[in-house]
């Protein structure tokens, strides 16, 4: 008589442990949404969305690499802030680390099977900024700073395609957890209604050539901020430093004023 495999029976008790979902979510609005994970994740309007915010939300048995630290904290700040926070992020982290980390964090892809063992979610900041605002603007800052919309998601859906895909759901459901018991970490709020978003994905349906644009309408440059800093940087090596303050401001309207260009 054969001995029993208990590989298999572990295998059995690991899975059977997973917390599912103890009711069936209806569809819900952006705004609510947003409220609920927002105080689940003590986010408020002034909570100042940084590395050392994420690590705090994080349990101290976790330990995350730097690039993981600043992809939570831009997706969160995505999510919760607007352009010109998610501007001023990346202008700080380009000056910091320079144009190639700055587009790998743009378009770093956070995998999750939160929601179900067999269903992965690739993430990156565009997808993110369309899933959870309807902010045109959001999408014209992350294609400045080289987010790329060609790129398909593991479904062979595109960013803008995924509403009906994707639940709401905390997508850091692994290291971040809730300030309450009331969730599963598994937790699905709901299903996204469509016309929450009509606004954004008009826009990347715009830049992407797919419908007209309207009337006097200015398309972004790809990368266009990186390219912008990278000119004004120079230019301020080459200037005495009796200019370079004059210079520094112009830098800042060159940025402040490219968010609605």
């Amino acid at each position: 008589m054969s001995s029993p495999d208990f590989s298999r029976i572990m295998l059995r008790n690991k899975r059977s442990n997973r917390p599912t979902q103890i009711n069936t979510p209806d569809y819900i609005t952006l705004d609510t949404v947003k409220a609920l994970l927002a105080n689940e994740l003590y986010i408020n309007t002034n909570t100042s969305i940084t590395i050392d915010f994420i690590k705090d939300l994080i349990s101290s048995e976790i330990k995350l690499d730097s690039i993981t630290y600043s992809v939570i904290c831009l997706h969160l700040t995505i999510i919760f802030k607007t352009e010109k926070h998610v501007f001023n992020f990346l202008r700080s982290f380009l000056k910091d680390h320079g144009q190639i980390a700055t587009e790998l964090l743009v378009n770093f892809t956070y995998t999750d099977n939160i929601i179900s063992p067999t269903l992965i979610n690739n993430l990156n900041a565009m997808s993110v900024a369309i899933l959870w605002t309807n902010n045109p603007l959001m999408v014209r800052v992350l294609y400045k700073f080289g987010a790329d919309l060609s790129v398909i998601n593991i479904n062979g859906l595109f960013a803008e395609e995924l509403h009906t895909y994707i639940p709401y759901y905390n997508p850091f459901g692994n290291v971040i957890k809730y300030k309450t018991d009331t969730y599963d970490y598994n937790h699905i709020w709901g299903y996204r209604l469509i016309n929450n978003f009509m606004d954004i994905i008009n826009e990347v349906r715009i830049i992407c050539g797919e419908i007209a644009p309207p009337i006097d309408y200015v398309f972004p440059e790809k990368s266009g901020y990186i390219q912008s800093y990278h000119n004004e940087y120079r230019l301020l090596n080459n200037t005495s430093e009796s200019d370079s303050d004059e210079l520094l401001e112009n830098i800042e309207d060159t940025f402040e004023d490219a968010i609605n260009a």
